[in-house]
This record gives structure tokens, sequence and C-alpha cells, in this order.
């Protein structure tokens, strides 16, 4: 048996509403600040239905959410209301309830004329909840907010209701609630919004968004949740266009964003000196230099590294951006489809799932703001073969370097030679092996390097140590010599297995701007 309780909570007259929304800078519709997921669905599995009559407890809502349109809707006055529905069993941290959605409509002018007309906002499809169902599917919210509603003076609202957007002819209505999901060691919840649009009948659940936040609260959940990358979903109403313009902007912000319309496919405005594509920001460097990066779309700043002929009529240019680079064939002036290519370890041939063929055109890529700065060179020009050597500077300590090939066989492969660590969970970054010296380069292209297995290190890249199989925690390891070749299309790294003779601690390693390596023994700020 389930337990219901109708309460409504209003937030005032329209005139009032009005005038919030005036002071709102942007729709209700959106995520709040650091947000570690943004979910945007443009097809919700919500749908509106009408009831054959008023709600059995519709005696008992006290007052309702009141919006009166003026613009094209078949309904002059609309009124929201809530309930809410919760198990027996006690309510606590996590505890959800189902939250209740109606409206009223009338047709004629403040209600006061015209049939009346009662909806439901319900799940489409399954009626039961599975595991990773989002809360604006399942219009789960957090059940504590009922607490109130038996205090005195406690605070009695299931969710937040407004005009979607500042103009009160758009007969369209924001909802936005949250629920607890509870943790062991951390705090996790969402915020779900929901767009209803009145502007037609039935009216429609036009799109959902869902936001999930993390804070940790363990030894370890709070150093993950540290590194999560977070945004929030920013919407505004463009009349002109009759659609919401999104934007996700990341937190803080300053490091990337992604804007898209959110009831069209069509493709959102450019924003300032931001570039639609990769050939576009190529034509951009050649008609204003190659010395400064060129922002484009769906993948921040880039950096022009070189153009390398391959054919009596056919050349490559090679971009790089933060953690690609892109190979653009040419021939007699037309570009042909884009390679791009995720760097590999030294010890590691594998190719990347995300490297390829670049196709994609969708307008609503992530799009990062800053990015390193990119020295570049040739460092080998053989028969059929050229090697450039890129060293990508993004802070004074984190330095990285890039061996790429380009053969005349349109073959392309990049292998990264220092730098490249990643979050291994816990505070801990693994840092795969990197060449601390490069000897001769041989022809064909093969280089005598010393490398230095792999590492980990704490957060502020302190503590370095090696980072030993599970198998051999108390191998002995140190500096051991390499051999990085060019054969069958791509970069092939080895290094000598034997013995090391005494135990070295493992070095930082750093990179000058014309790739030269140096080690340290203590971190270099």
């Amino acid at each position: 048996m389930r337990l219901a309780f109708t309460f409504a909570v209003c937030l005032g007259a329209v005139t009032c509403l009005a005038a919030q929304e005036a002071e709102r800078r942007h729709s209700l519709f959106g995520c709040s600040e650091n947000a570690v997921q943004v979910g945007v669905e443009k097809r919700p599995a919500l749908g509106v239905v009408l009831l054959n009559q008023a709600p059995a407890d519709a005696v008992e809502f006290q007052s309702a959410h009141h919006f009166v349109f003026h613009g094209a809707s078949p309904f002059d006055d609309v009124k929201i209301y809530f309930s809410a529905t919760l198990p027996e069993s006690g309510v606590g941290r996590g505890s959800a309830a189902t939250l209740g959605i109606y409206a009223e409509t009338h047709s004629g002018p403040d209600g006061q004329t015209g049939q009346s007309q009662w909806w439901k906002i319900e799940p489409a499809g399954a009626t039961h909840r599975g595991a990773n169902d989002d809360s604006s599917a399942s219009l789960k919210f957090d059940a504590t907010r009922i607490g109130g509603c038996f205090e005195a003076q406690g605070e009695c609202k299931f969710a937040d209701v407004a005009l979607a957007t500042s103009d009160p002819d758009v007969a369209m209505v924001a909802i936005k609630f949250g629920e607890n999901l509870g943790g062991a060691n951390a705090e996790n919840w969402t915020e779900a919004s929901l767009l209803l649009d009145f502007r037609s009948s039935p009216p429609r659940v036009l799109a959902t968004a869902d936001c999930g936040y993390n804070e940790g609260g363990g030894a370890c959940t709070a150093f993950d949740s540290g590194e999560m990358s977070r945004s929030e979903l920013r919407c505004d109403w463009i009349g002109e266009e009759r659609d919401f313009l999104c934007s996700e902007i990341s937190s803080p912000a300053g490091q990337g964003h992604r804007d898209f319309f959110l009831l069209r496919d069509k493709a959102a405005p450019l924003r300032v000196s931001e570039m639609a594509s990769l050939a576009d920001a190529i034509q951009e460097f050649r008609r204003k230099g190659k010395t400064k990066p060129i922002t484009v779309r769906g993948f921040g700043p880039v950096t022009w590294i070189d153009e390398v002929q391959t054919g009596p009529d056919g050349k490559v240019i090679v971009l790089s951006s933060h953690a690609f680079f892109y190979f653009v064939p040419e021939t007699a002036g037309k570009f042909g489809t884009t390679v791009q290519v995720r760097p590999h370890a030294v010890l590691q041939e594998d190719k990347s799932a995300d490297t390829g063929p670049f196709t994609s055109t969708d307008s609503d890529r992530w799009t990062l703001e800053e990015g390193p700065t990119a020295y570049s060179k040739r460092i080998y020009e053989g028969k059929g073969l050229i090697v450039l050597q890129v060293v990508a500077k993004a802070l004074p300590d984190s330095q990285q370097l890039y061996w790429i090939g380009v053969s005349d066989q349109n073959e392309v492969d990049v292998v990264q030679l220092v730098g490249g660590s990643d979050y291994a969970g816990c505070g801990q970054f693994h840092g795969p092996a990197e060449v601390v010296a490069v000897g001769k380069i041989e022809r064909p292209f093969a280089a005598e390097v010393r490398l230095q297995p792999a590492t980990r290190s704490g957060e502020d890249s302190e503590d370095l140590a090696w980072d030993r199989s599970d198998d051999a925690p108390d191998a002995v390891e140190c500096i051991r010599p390499g051999r990085i070749v060019w054969a069958e299309g791509k970069f092939r790294g080895t290094m000598k297995d034997s013995a090391c003779g005494r135990a070295e601690k493992p070095k930082y390693v750093h990179v000058e701007n014309d790739g030269r390596i140096m080690v340290t023994e203590k971190l270099i700020r």
C-alpha cells in the first residue's frame, strides 16, 4: 500500500511571477553550477494525459501556481498543481517520493468562461522505474521535502515552477525538482527540469534536463570528486528563432562550452572569433598567419603544426588541439576527410577507439576555451617519411613532447614521448613510460632512447614512485635503454627487459621549447 499526500504552494500571482522572470537571467529550465553530468532529452519519456474529471483529491488543493497567457495559445488560463506519493516505509536520507503534476486549463479570458480541463503528467512506457532511469522520467524527488508540510512554520514545496521564458506571451512553463541519491562517503543528488508546452492542445512535455551532482566525503571520494569536470546549463528564449539557445558552460567558467538550440537540430550561432570547421580554420590561418591558435567549434584552440607534401598534387595539413592531432588531406585546393589521432604512449601501439576518420558534423560538441602553446619542427625527412617534433606547453611544469609521422602512403601516427599522465583514482596519477634521452636518429627512421618505466604520483605531482605491477610489488626498477622505429605505418617502441644493476629513484622529466629533455631529482615549479 502506498500513501498519497496532496499539497500545493502558491509562488504568487502572475504579475509576481513576471517580475521574478524579469530578474532571472536564464530560464528555470537548466542545471545549476557544478553538475558532474548534464543530460538533455529532446524526446522525453513523459506524456500529458487528459483526465475525464478533476482529480478526486482536488478539493484538498489550497492554491495553485497560476499563469495567464496572452499569446497564441488555446489556453488563456493555466494552473499547475503538485501532489506527492510516497511509500509507507520511513522517510530518510536517499528516500524518494513520486511527484504528481496536474494542470487545469481554461479557454476563456482569466479563466472566467470556457470549459475547464484537467491534465496529468505521466511517465510514458514502463511504469516501474529502472535502476538507471532519470529523475525527470520517473518524477522522483527528495522525500524529505515533505516533512515541512506537517510543521506549523515549515516550508512545503515539492518543486519550483515558473514561466519558461521572460515573454509572458510564450505559453511554456518550466518545472524543477531534485532527488537525493544518498551515498556512503559522498553526497549524490540530481536536479531535473521539465519544459511544458501549452501552445497547443493537448499540452506537451517538450524537453527534460537531468543534472547529476557529487560531493566527496571520504578519503578517496573527496579526491575523486575534485577531479570530476563540472558544468552548468543555461537556456535563453530567442524570440526570432522561436527556440531556446542553450549553453553548457564549465564550472568554473572559462574552460569550455557547448551551444545548441533546444527544440530543433539547427546549428547554434558561432561565438565571437569562433570558426565553424577545421577547413575554415585552415583558410583563416592562410589569410592571417599561422603563429596564433584559432578557436574552432567542437574543438577549441587549434594550432597550425605543418603542411606536408605527400605527392605531386597532394599535401596533408597537420593541426593540433588539446587532446588530438588532425590530418587534413588537400588535393587541388579541395579538402578530403580529416583523420583525427589521439597520441599513444611509447610502449603502447594499439590505436585508440576515437582515432580514425573524423566526419562528425555535430554542432553541439564541447569547445574548449584554453589550449596549450605548441612549438614544432621537422626532425627527419627520409624516403617516404617525414617526422615532426611538437612540444605542447600548457603550464611551466606540464610540457609534453610528441613525434608525428606522415608517410607518402598517407599513413599517420603520433607517439607521446613525455607526459600523458592519467588520473588513477584516490588522488593518484599514473604516468606511462617516458623518454628521458634521445640518441642519434638513423635511416630508415630509428632512434635509440633511454626510457623511464611507468610511474605514479600524488595530487601535486609529488611523491613520485615506480608504478609497479601487483605481480611484482618489490621489483627493482631503473631507467633502461629502448628504441623507437617506424614500421608498418606506426611508431613502435621497445624497452630492454634486462634486470637493473641497482635500484634508482624515478626522475621528473621536463621538456624545453626546442625539444631538449631534462631530468631532475625534484619537481621544478
